[in-house]
């Protein structure tokens, strides 16, 4: 296995997005704030926003996009056994997020609706979660709801909503 070069990424906070924020990731990053609707950093991203058009790929400093990088050499960037499951798809996002007001509530599918809805077959390849938090603390970091989910918005059976309970 050979030692690559780490490759230093600079910010890539999408702009307005839906909700405001950003602030917190220019401090962290000692950088301006692009505009205050900008409260995700998509951290070395191969991924688009879901109206696509290239909004949240990380672009290196060649001009390329990662996602290009990625697919051009992808054992470089992701190892044999890696490319050898899930091919060139790094599987992964990382977002730094600061928001400046209450976020709403998304859901990522399970591999069970990604298969049969949206025809993914990333899904029928079993690889755990597909969404996975770390919440650093600060003195306005909060999760949950103030009172307990009515039984209508969890698709009337009081457990956590699913994506299509939500239509």
């Amino acid at each position: 296995m050979s030692t690559a070069t780490p490759l230093l990424l600079g910010p890539n906070q999408p702009l307005d997005r839906p909700y405001r924020g950003g602030a917190g990731i220019a401090r962290f990053r000692g950088t301006e704030q692009p505009g205050p609707f900008t409260p995700e950093d998509f951290v070395g991203s191969t991924t688009e926003v879901f109206a696509g058009g290239g909004v949240g790929l990380t672009v290196l400093p060649d001009g390329t996009t990662l996602r290009e990088a990625v697919a051009a050499d992808p054992v470089r960037f992701l190892g044999e056994e890696h490319v050898r499951f899930y091919g060139p798809r790094t599987m992964l996002l990382v977002k730094l997020l600061d928001t400046a007001e209450r976020l709403f509530v998304h859901y990522h599918p399970d591999d069970a609706f990604a298969a049969a809805h949206l025809n993914s077959p990333w899904a029928r390849r079993r690889h755990g979660p597909s969404s996975r938090r770390r919440t650093t603390p600060t003195p306005r970091s909060a999760s949950g709801t103030r009172s307990p989910t009515p039984r209508c918005a969890a698709g009337g059976t009081g457990r956590t909503p699913t994506p299509w309970s939500m239509r």
